[in-house]
């Protein structure tokens, strides 16, 4: 069970991730609506896991752009810990993992369509 601490360090890894995508998207990502669905930040707040999906999916090629992601964790980071700074101790490490689960619902919708 996830404690109210974990919770909260997962909502402001959230919203800083979100809010660097946001802003580098255009010039990183070539442009690439990046979604952070969830975050998971394990109970000794050592590593926050990132689940994150690419959007339009037919017009990127999301191994390159989930690579790229990767390349630059240790830039993502840093831009973490400053705006977590004076709210935690020690910033988690980053692990990103491709979230699939928009693809799914998108499937879903197109079968029930054609029946």
């Amino acid at each position: 069970m996830e404690s109210i601490k974990q919770r909260k360090v997962a909502e402001l890894v959230q919203m800083s991730i979100s809010d660097y995508f946001l802003m580098h998207s255009a010039i990183d990502y070539m442009g690439a609506f990046i979604n952070v669905s969830e975050v998971k930040v394990t109970a000794d707040l050592s590593i926050a896991k990132i689940y994150v999906s690419i959007l339009p999916s037919e017009k990127y090629d999301r191994k390159v752009i989930f690579q790229l992601i990767e390349e630059n964790n240790k830039k993502i980071r840093k831009y973490v810990g400053d705006k977590l700074a004076k709210k935690v101790r020690k910033i988690p490490e980053l692990r990103f993992y491709f979230d699939d689960s928009l693809d799914v619902v998108e499937r879903i919708e197109q079968l029930l369509k054609k029946k």
